[in-house]
């Protein structure tokens, strides 16, 4: 088993931030939200969730489009509320799997 290293930007918030959401449902990513670990094996504690906007491959990079950019930051802060009713905010963090 080997770990696994990428970047991604995501609109959302940190667990912590969550919590009382997160109770209420079953999984996240069935209502449309990632979990973005920032270390392999995070504490759940620890972990981002919210709605990606772009991400690179494991151990790459991505170029990133101004237009495009702004245009997938917009949609994941509509999706992001309208998913969990709260205001997500822009993060880029690694992602360890």
């Amino acid at each position: 088993m080997g770990v696994e290293y990428s970047a991604r930007i995501i609109v959302g918030l940190p667990q912590g931030e969550l919590e009382e959401f997160l109770e209420c449902v079953e999984d996240p990513y069935d209502v449309g939200l990632y979990m973005v670990s920032p270390y392999f094996d995070a504490d759940y504690c620890d972990c981002l969730f919210g709605v990606i906007v772009q991400s690179c491959g494991d151990y790459g990079y991505v170029e990133l489009n101004t237009n495009t950019l702004m245009h997938n930051t917009s949609e994941a802060w509509r999706k992001f509320k309208e998913i969990t009713g709260k205001d997500g905010r822009l993060y880029l963090s690694t992602y360890g799997s």
